[in-house]
């Protein structure tokens, strides 16, 4: 699946936000992750950046939200769930991409 994710890349460009925090347990797996896409990721401080957490309502961390056209069109707090919806929009592409 990732070379259909590259594949997505170059047709697909998110902003990916994560907000995460020092004290969070699971944050540090979450931004792992997250830095390894090839979007626009951008790794925020929830304790330093209350005005983004309140823009985006965030309520725990870690949670990662992406942006299309400057709108939120995903949100989710685990690996588990941002790869699904990555995967699933890569899956669409290709199929778009074989439709003539």
């Amino acid at each position: 699946m990732v070379a259909a994710l590259l594949a997505l890349s170059l047709s697909y460009n998110p902003t990916i936000l994560v907000f995460t925090s020092d004290w969070c347990p699971h944050c540090q797996t979450v931004k792992n992750y997250a830095v390894t896409l090839p979007y626009d990721v951008k790794i925020i401080d929830y304790d330093t950046n209350s005005h983004l957490v309140r823009r985006y309502s965030i309520s725990q961390v870690p949670t990662v939200i992406i942006l299309e056209n400057n709108r939120v069109v995903f949100r989710c707090h685990t690996v588990n769930s941002l790869e699904r919806y990555l995967n699933a929009k890569a899956k669409m592409a290709i199929l778009e991409s074989e439709t003539p």
